[in-house]
C-alpha cells in the first residue's frame, strides 16, 4: 500500500534524520530552537519520502513546509482527540463533544490542504524517476546523513560517488 509505505518512511525520517538535520543549526533562543526543530521534522519527513513519491507519483509538493507548519499540529490534536474518543466511548455526552471537535479539526485541516493545492505552483509535476534512481537517491540520503552524524570520509565518498552515478544516468538519458 502506497500510503503505508509513505507513512512508514516519514516516521523513519523523523526518527532517523530529524536529529541530524536539527543539529546542523545551533540555536540558543528557546523559541527559535523549537521552531527550527519543528521545521527539521518537516524536512526530514519530506526528504525520506521524496524518492518514493517521485517514483510512484512523479510530483513534489512545493509548499510542504507551509503545509506542515499547520498540518502537523492539527493532526497531532486529531490523534489525541481520536484517543479521547476511545477513552470516552461509553460516556456519550463527552464522546459527542470530542467527536465533534475531532471532526472539525480534520475538516479544517483538509480545507487548508485543499486551499494550498490551489495556489500557483503548488506541485511540481512530471518528475518521474526509475526504481534504480529511487534506490540511488536513498543511498545518497543515508550516506550524507551518516557523514553529517560521523564526519567519516567514506560516507562522503559514497555520497559523491552515488551522485556521480546519478549524473551519468541523467546525462546518458538525455542523449
Amino acid at each position: 500500500d502506497k500510503g503505508f509505505i509513505l507513512s512508514y518512511l516519514a516516521v523513519y525520517g523523523i526518527v532517523y534524520l530529524q536529529p541530524k538535520i536539527a543539529a546542523l543549526w545551533k540555536i540558543r533562543n528557546a523559541i527559535f530552537l523549537k521552531a527550527w526543530e519543528f521545521t527539521a521534522v518537516a524536512i526530514a519527513a519530506q526528504l525520506m519520502t521524496l524518492p518514493v513519491s517521485l517514483y510512484l507519483f512523479g510530483q513534489f509538493p512545493n509548499y510542504f513546509l507551509i503545509a506542515n507548519w499547520i498540518v502537523i499540529p492539527m493532526s497531532t490534536v486529531a490523534i489525541y482527540l481520536s484517543i479521547a474518543q476511545i477513552v470516552f466511548q461509553k460516556c456519550l455526552p463527552i464522546l459527542s463533544v470530542v467527536s465533534y471537535c475531532n471532526e472539525k479539526i480534520i475538516c479544517w485541516m483538509n480545507a487548508f490542504l485543499k486551499m494550498i493545492t490551489e495556489w500557483p505552483g503548488a506541485v511540481a509535476n512530471n518528475l518521474s524517476i526509475s526504481l534504480a534512481t529511487c534506490l540511488l537517491f536513498y543511498i545518497m540520503l543515508f550516506a550524507i546523513a551518516k557523514w553529517i552524524g560521523t564526519k567519516k570520509f567514506n560516507s562522503l565518498i559514497l555520497f559523491l560517488s552515488t551522485y556521480a552515478v546519478l549524473l551519468v544516468i541523467a546525462i546518458s538519458s538525455e542523449l
